[in-house]
């Protein structure tokens, strides 16, 4: 059975975002413990809950306050769940969500005008 999946780090001061999988069919994948995988459900919009996930402010409620552990520092799944969200009407989420991918585009286009560190360096010797 595919579901939409968000898979979420549950190590603290871990670098990797929160990723998202449209359709991720749980049964041809395995995942470490170093991993959360929660499902988006209906009423949400998979987009606006990864980015509320990946949102400073939980992430830093996250690192600052839960955490467990002597060696790794890591979080457990009731952590995330106790996070208090407001619950936003959908059509809110995908205004939200548009105002980003809006955002998230002007970025990729100005990413691909950026020449590499080989790049200069050919422009300035010329051989």
């Amino acid at each position: 059975m595919e579901y939409q999946v968000i898979l979420i780090s549950s190590l603290r001061l871990a670098k990797s975002p929160a990723l998202l999988f449209e359709t991720l069919d749980f049964e041809e994948y395995v995942f470490s413990n170093g991993f959360y995988s929660f499902v988006v459900h209906n009423g949400w919009n998979k987009k606006y809950v990864l980015y509320l996930v990946r949102s400073k402010r939980i992430k830093e409620n996250l690192d600052n306050n839960i955490y467990r552990g002597i060696g790794i520092s890591s979080y457990r799944v009731e952590d995330f769940l106790r996070i208090e969200v407001r619950d936003t009407p959908l059509y809110e989420q995908n205004q939200t969500v548009e105002k980003i991918e809006v955002i998230e585009k002007e970025i990729e286009q100005l990413k691909e005008t950026i020449l590499s560190d080989q790049d200069i360096i050919d422009s300035r010797f010329c051989f």
